[in-house]
Parts: C-alpha cells; structure tokens; sequence
C-alpha cells in the first residue's frame, strides 16, 4: 500500500490503527496507555478507528481525506454564498481554488477538517436562525452545543474559528440574546477542554 504523499499521514493513520486496535482488539496494551481524556484533536484518528472495524485503515484515512475535502469546498463555497448568494459560479471556482491548499498537502487533517466543518456548522446556524429572537432555547442550545463539540473533537481552532465568526455575527446584527444560547451550549466543550487541560500533564502524550 503506498503513501499518500502527505507530512502527517503517516503519523494520523497510524494513530488510528493503534487506537482501532486498543478499543476492538485489545491489542497494544502493553505498549500504549490510552489516556482519559478527550482532546480537541482527534477527529482524523477517531474516524479510522470506527471505519476500520469495516474498511482497511488505509482505505479509511482515503475516506477521510475525501470527507475532509468536501467539507472544506463545501464549507468556502457556503461562506461565499452568505455574501454573493447571486454569484453560485464565482463562489465555487474560488472556493475550488483553496480546498486543495498548503494544510492539505502537509497532511493536517484535524485542522484541515475543522476550518471546513466551521465554515458549514456558521452556515448551518444562520440558515436555521439559532442566534435569532424566535428559536426556542430548547432547540438552539442541543443543536449549538453538538456543532460545538464536532468541532471541539476536530480542532481547537475549529472552535475558535466558528465561535469568532458566530460573536462577530451576533453583534454586527445586534442578536445579544443569542450570547446566552452560545454561552450555554459552549459549557460542554468547556468542561471537556478544563478536564483536558489538568489531566493532560500526567499522562503519556496520545496525540
């Protein structure tokens, strides 16, 4: 099986193999410790770990990378939409133009993966009007919250990227009330985050 030609692919495909076999094979026990926490980078190798149980890990990190792709065109071409929704053809020539760009070719997936899936989770919370004054908390938070987490486990700047875009947002179109909704929903990845930062240091590095 050959390489795919990127810096990192080697190290995330491996990292996923490994992971795969400690969760389904109890295999590697005596040589790696998996550690307690959940880190905000991890969504390559959770990806092949699952997907192995049915593909070729190899053939699973293609899936991703595939996945990952998409993501990231389809997430520029919403972006643009949201500005030039008249110009569908120049959005997507420009958003082809990037997809495939430095962080591609150096094999970083995480971060790769998360600037796409913050891109399309922003479109996706403007669309369905999650910040605004007439969606119930009891919708907006669970849905805010689970964007969140996706893209918590895919990046820390995953996370950074959408909640600065989502800040700039509520204040340039004056929702406030969509602050408490966010703040709400961020408590999770929050928890997560604090857990990872305390725990991190007593343990073997994972990722």
């Amino acid at each position: 099986i050959c390489d795919m030609h990127m810096q990192d692919f080697p190290l995330w495909l491996s990292e996923g193999f490994i992971l795969n076999q400690l969760w389904f094979h109890g295999a590697f026990q005596d040589l790696y410790v998996l550690n307690p926490y959940f880190p905000p980078n991890a969504i390559s190798q959770t990806f092949i770990a699952l997907m192995s149980v049915v593909l070729h890990p190899f053939q699973a990190a293609q899936l991703f990378i595939l996945l990952a792709g998409l993501f990231v065109f389809s997430g520029l071409y919403l972006y643009m939409k949201l500005s030039l929704p008249e110009s569908p053809r120049i959005n997507a020539a420009v958003a082809f133009a990037f997809t495939l760009n430095y962080t591609f070719f150096m094999g970083n997936m995480n971060y790769y993966f998360g600037f796409g899936f913050a891109l399309v989770a922003f479109y996706l919370i403007r669309k369905n009007g999650l910040l605004t004054h007439g969606r119930p908390m009891w919708i907006a938070v669970p849905s805010l919250a689970l964007l969140f987490l996706l893209a918590y486990g895919s990046h820390f700047f995953s996370i950074a990227i959408l909640g600065l875009l989502l800040v700039i947002y509520v204040f340039r179109e004056k929702l406030y009330c969509g602050l408490i909704s966010m703040a709400v929903a961020a408590l999770p990845v929050a928890g997560f985050f604090a857990h990872y930062v305390l725990v991190k240091k007593q343990y073997v590095n994972f990722e």
